[in-house]
């Protein structure tokens, strides 16, 4: 789809709209993660805000169960994992280059937590993002707040006659990261399952906390793009 049709589309929605932009793989459900099958599903984003030409969007579901960091030591947003290796690999597969297009590069204040005395760390500029405590108190409403994560369990036999093997996709409750630092350096604020915030967090090496991506995208960005008619 051209980037113009989805800006478009983009453009009819309001905030606490869901709207379908990229697609993702669905993660296995146990330890060690063997895939059974290679499920893809169409990312649905919560409109969490819309200024100007700029639309706040959050997954609406978490993509992953993940750290943040996963080294236990003092760490800000500007130098974690999620932010280096993480979201950069899962912004390459999961969206067209029409709809990468459509995301823009913004600038980040991660504050410091002053409830704890931990830092927030430099200011950053990116494309896709943790959202911090002061943007989850500002933008996310009740029903945004909760999240769940979608799974895919191991295979299962059909019937004794077919002998078909099947896959079942399953959804679990899930705690969320936020960039903002919680109550020790090695810490990350959480928001819980219900959509409860933890402001003093989870050790940044949890790795069952989901990983929940928030974008800007810009309804304007494809405006030159010709429609067909």
């Amino acid at each position: 789809m051209r980037a113009s049709m989805i800006a478009e589309v983009a453009s009819r929605k309001s905030v606490g709209d869901i709207f379908e932009f990229g697609r993702y793989m669905v993660q296995a459900a146990v330890k060690p993660y063997k895939y059974p099958a290679k499920i893809y599903k169409s990312m649905e984003w919560y409109v969490l805000a819309r200024e100007g030409s700029r639309m706040l969007l959050l997954s609406k579901d978490c993509v992953d169960w993940e750290f943040i960091d996963g080294t236990g030591h003092p760490q800000t947003w500007e130098n974690c994992f999620a932010r280096k290796e993480l979201l950069p690999a899962f912004f390459k597969d999961t969206f067209t280059e029409e709809e990468k297009s459509l995301i823009i590069p913004v600038w980040l204040e991660t504050k410091d937590n002053v409830k704890f005395g931990t830092k927030g760390g430099e200011d950053t500029t990116d494309q896709i993002f943790f959202l911090s405590i002061e943007e989850f108190q500002k933008y996310v409403f009740p029903e945004a707040a909760r999240s769940s994560l979608y799974m895919v369990d191991r295979l299962t036999e059909d019937s004794e006659e077919q002998k078909e093997e099947k896959y079942e996709l399953w959804h679990e409750p899930a705690d969320w990261w936020l960039r903002s630092p919680g109550e020790e350096q090695y810490c990350n604020a959480v928001v819980s399952s219900r959509g409860d915030l933890w402001e003093e967090g989870l050790e940044n090496g949890a790795d069952e906390v989901g990983i929940r991506p928030a974008i800007w995208i810009d309804l304007t960005a494809a405006q030159d793009d010709e429609l067909p008619f």
